[in-house]
């Protein structure tokens, strides 16, 4: 039943595609007595289509004041409040679907939060060896300039040519149909410098998207908590974060007041309008940055520690960090971005988990197969008498 409260948020300016948002007041999927948000839309193939073709045309707005974004009709996302989205032909709230939240710093422990800052400060390095530009490699063979993990002896190679995006965790072989800690992250004998940026990142990361779970209604949260382990999925970082199964860096340098510069110029095709058409459709991405959502007309307002959380199948895309007005950029400004995310093909048991290694060079992996993992996937053995 439809029994809740809908107060309108006024948004002058909004462009009419954009959804309408209200305030909704003793929505079931939310605690007694707290506020989220909700917007009603048309969820017909054809309506569906017209909005995906508008939203892939957007542009990242390139203002960074709250009073200029207000004038545009966006919405900033409030702490610790839900935003659900509402079918037009439905008459009942409890199936409203979650589609963004923001978890403030504030509900993640200080231990963590300290965590997380000694683990990101040994991955930059030394100040005096950093620069705002990307690492190189002399006649050598040695590496300088960007962040220490960038250098790690070849190790940090971009998820994509020409951008500063690096995979932490798991990556999938589309053609072997297998997942298993990226390349880059693997072991040859002993951790090095590298491998050890990369172990404590992971674990400092994992408390932001699991504090990100504790806030979904009780419901969504069981249930991808109960996929997840039906599927066997295993743990990123710490027990219990098998939400999101990879972790992404994104590196970002800061840029001086008034550049026209966007993230693309570090970031490339992530640094712009851009969906993650491979992510888990029921599945969220936890974001730990000025973050946009043009389909929905919303927008993060992140400080540190803050998290974005939505789905990465709509388009979406961040701004730069701006340097102060008379204040010149240090060679050591940057933004730190950690994405955690879940592609589809790990978090939905649609590929084979590299478990361990083996002593043939005919198969040398040990897989759990997409048929030990799926309830949906099987085959029969048996034998004669």
């Amino acid at each position: 039943m439809l029994e809740q409260e809908l107060v309108e948020i006024k948004l002058p300016g909004r462009d009419p595609v954009l959804p309408t948002l209200y305030y909704s007041i003793g929505h079931p999927l939310v605690p007694e007595g707290k506020r989220c948000i909700v917007f009603i839309h048309n969820t017909s193939p054809t309506a569906m289509r017209t909005v995906h073709a508008w939203e892939k045309k957007q542009q990242i707005p390139s203002a960074t004041e709250k009073g200029d974004l207000d004038a545009l009709g966006l919405f900033e996302v409030p702490e610790d409040m839900l935003i659900f989205a509402r079918d037009s032909a439905s008459t009942d709230a409890s199936s409203d679907a979650l589609q963004a939240w923001l978890t403030p710093a504030r509900l993640v422990s200080q231990e963590a939060r300290t965590q997380l800052q000694e683990a990101a400060d040994a991955a930059m390095g030394p100040s005096e060896s950093i620069t705002l530009e990307a690492p190189v490699r002399d006649a050598e063979g040695n590496w300088s300039g960007g962040l220490a993990i960038e250098r790690g002896d070849g190790r940090c190679k971009p998820v994509k040519e020409d951008t500063r995006c690096y995979t932490l965790a798991n990556s999938y072989q589309s053609q072997k149909s297998i997942w298993s800690p990226a390349q880059t992250s693997k072991v040859n004998g002993s951790f090095d410098d590298n491998n050890l940026m990369r172990r404590n990142l992971n674990i400092a990361v994992a408390p932001f998207p699991m504090a990100a779970m504790q806030q979904m209604p009780e419901s969504t949260r069981k249930d991808i908590e109960d996929h997840t382990s039906m599927l066997n999925i295993p743990a990123l970082g710490l027990p219990g974060n098998t939400a999101h199964n990879t972790l992404q860096l994104n590196v970002a340098p800061a840029q001086p007041y008034g550049s026209e510069k966007t993230l693309a110029n570090s970031l490339g095709f992530y640094g712009g309008n851009h969906n993650d058409n491979k992510d888990s459709p029921a599945r969220f991405t936890n974001m730990v940055i000025k973050f946009h959502i043009p389909r929905l007309g919303i927008y993060f307002m992140l400080r540190n520690f803050d998290s974005a959380n939505f789905c990465g199948l709509n388009y979406h895309g961040g701004t730069p960090p701006i340097a102060p007005q008379g204040v010149d950029v240090a060679n050591d400004a940057y933004r730190m971005t950690f994405i955690s995310y879940p592609p589809e093909q790990m978090g939905d048991g649609l590929g084979h988990v590299v478990v361990g290694a083996m002593p043939t060079a005919k198969d040398p992996v040990l897989k759990m197969s997409a048929e030990m993992q799926h309830v949906e996937l099987r085959s029969w053995i048996w034998g004669g008498d």
